[in-house]
C-alpha cells in the first residue's frame, strides 16, 4: 500500500487519509517521534524556517573570515546568491572566478578534442 516510507511519514498519512504532498514537521523536534499530535505536513522551506527559528540549523562556515580555499570573506568579495530552490548562499568571488576559469578550459579542450574551432565575435 506505501511501498517504502518513514514511520512518521506513514503515521501522518495514517491519521490524514491519504498520500503526503510535503515535507513532516515534527513540533518536538524528535525525529524519530511517530504520534501524530506532533507531526504536521509542511514545505521543505517551512520546516527549514522552523529549524532557524529554534536555533537548529548548522552552518559550517558561519562567521569564518576566511573560504574553504582560504580567500578573505569581505563584503568586497563575496556576493550572495539565491538558488532557485530559494536558498540563499554567500559565494566567494575569487572561487567563482578559478571555478569559471577551470570549465572554460575544459570546454575549450573538449573543443579542440572534436576537431570544432572557436566562433570569432566582429
Amino acid at each position: 500500500m506505501f511501498g517504502t516510507r518513514l514511520v512518521h511519514r506513514v503515521s501522518l498519512m495514517l491519521q490524514l487519509g491519504r498520500t503526503l504532498e510535503g515535507d513532516v514537521m515534527h513540533h518536538c523536534d524528535n525525529p524519530p517521534c511517530l504520534r501524530p499530535n506532533h507531526l504536521r505536513e509542511s514545505t521543505h522551506q517551512e520546516n527549514m524556517l522552523d529549524a532557524a527559528a529554534k536555533g537548529r540549523m548548522f552552518a559550517p562556515r558561519a562567521g569564518q573570515a576566511k573560504c574553504k580555499h582560504g580567500h578573505e570573506l569581505t563584503p568586497l568579495t563575496t556576493v550572495k546568491y539565491l538558488r532557485p530552490d530559494g536558498y540563499n548562499e554567500t559565494r566567494c568571488v575569487e572561487c567563482r572566478r578559478n571555478q569559471n576559469k577551470t570549465l572554460a578550459a575544459r570546454r575549450k579542450q573538449e573543443r579542440h578534442a572534436r576537431g570544432l574551432k572557436r566562433r570569432r565575435t566582429i
